[in-house]
């Protein structure tokens, strides 16, 4: 049992971390359309496309999406669609085996609503990636916050 846990440790020691999502934090006014980036951080994981969900308050925002610079540069198609009210779900693909780089990988379009007013979380839920061979890659992600003040 003692060799079994040893061989294990060992073999993941040089696993690293999972791929992290971060999503910027923005300060934005009632009314304003602001854009708002998506960050990846590799950590060596060769990440060849994902989808995730961005969750957020419906009634105080709409969000869209689009291809940030990595994504482009990797030759990646960018898909959202609006799920529900405070949820777009978000897919990041392409018909080629390229590695996305480490930096901006989605531009988020957020439009404040004219009465929002506090600080709402911009959240990513329900992550999956994928690798060039088209086996899972674990993916992280840290939220980031809208702060919305007159």
């Amino acid at each position: 049992m003692f060799q079994r846990v040893l061989v294990a440790l060992i073999l993941s020691a040089g696993a690293g971390w999972p791929a992290a999502l971060t999503v910027d934090s923005k300060d934005a006014k009632p009314g304003e359309t602001v854009t708002v980036a998506v960050h990846l951080a590799s950590d060596g994981v060769a990440l060849t496309g994902f989808q995730a969900d961005v969750e957020f308050d419906g009634r105080a925002m709409e969000v869209t999406g689009a291809a940030g610079e990595r994504a482009a540069q990797s030759g990646k198609q960018f898909a959202g669609r609006l799920l529900e009210m405070g949820r777009y779900r978000m897919l990041l693909i392409g018909l080629n085996r390229n590695r996305i780089a480490d930096g901006e990988v989605v531009v988020l379009t957020v439009k404040v609503g004219a009465a929002a007013g506090g600080e709402y979380s911009l959240r990513l839920s329900r992550l999956t990636g994928t690798d060039g061979d088209g086996n899972p890659v674990t993916l992280n992600a840290t939220a980031g916050k809208l702060t919305v003040r007159p």
